[in-house]
């Protein structure tokens, strides 16, 4: 890549664990509300929690989720392989459902992009009406996508400047593809209507490609060694054509 990559969750770690709440940056020329009402309608996305253990204390961190069947959620591998980990949930509204069991990628090595995947069970069923089916094409490039998380948000110029509760969705071009990740940026020129860039605590929600999950968030990469995706910024999400089959044999046994 022509960027230097720096990861998205190392600033999110050290952030998340002191207590922070973190969705992704936005158009500074686009109200946000945009971005939230689309926020809205991507209900397969959820914002998961964990608990770890450091230093002999309880903190709390987050990040994000797809639901993929009503036990099961998707979600990027280093969201959930953190050490001290005592239990990780998913929020449902206000409450907190436990996850009973996490399997990570067996192609999964501890770093970001195109592995960077696991899948976790849920302790008991979603009631959603629709879940997204899992893309199975190798033409994601140049595709319009819509990004979706509920991670710190802000916009191009400021960077990723505001924690918030809220899920955001916005959406991007994906530029590039390596033979396991795809790529987008968040470009002046050109953009999207809902341009929008993945952000800390969005690791782990779902890039979708006409209405297919097609890639989970991975990482952010940058020119200037600051990972606030602002504009020039590009973030990296996993590719799930390249799992599509592991995915469905884990949620179908």
């Amino acid at each position: 890549m022509r960027f230097k990559a720096l990861t998205l969750f190392l600033s999110l770690f050290s952030a998340l664990f002191m207590g922070e709440s973190f969705s992704g940056t936005i158009r500074h020329d686009v109200e946000d509300k945009k971005y939230l009402d689309y926020g809205k309608k991507h209900t397969c996305v959820f914002k998961l929690g964990g608990i770890v253990e450091e230093n002999g204390e309880e903190v709390k961190y987050h990040g994000s989720c797809t639901a993929v069947s009503k036990r099961w959620v998707v979600t990027a591998a280093h969201v959930v392989k953190v050490e001290g980990l005592k239990r990780i949930f998913l929020f449902v509204g206000e409450k907190e459902v436990p996850i009973e069991k996490v399997i990570l990628s067996p192609e999964f090595k501890g770093s970001f992009g195109s592995t960077d995947l696991a899948l976790c069970r849920i302790s008991e069923d979603l009631d959603l009406t629709r879940y997204p089916e899992l893309y199975e094409g190798s033409d994601e490039l140049g595709k319009i996508c819509g990004i979706s998380g509920c991670g710190r948000t802000g916009n191009g110029i400021t960077g990723a400047n505001l924690d918030s509760d809220k899920k955001r969705a916005g959406s991007n071009k994906v530029e590039a593809v390596s033979d396991g990740a795809l790529y987008c940026n968040m470009s002046r020129h050109g953009p999207t209507e809902l341009e929008f860039l993945i952000s800390h605590g969005d690791s782990g929600g779902g890039l979708f490609i006409d209405g297919k999950l097609a890639g989970v968030n991975s990482s952010v990469l940058s020119k200037d060694g600051k990972t606030d995706s602002n504009y020039g910024d590009e973030s990296c999400h996993t590719r799930i054509s390249k799992h599509r089959e592991w995915i469905k044999k884990i949620i179908s046994d």
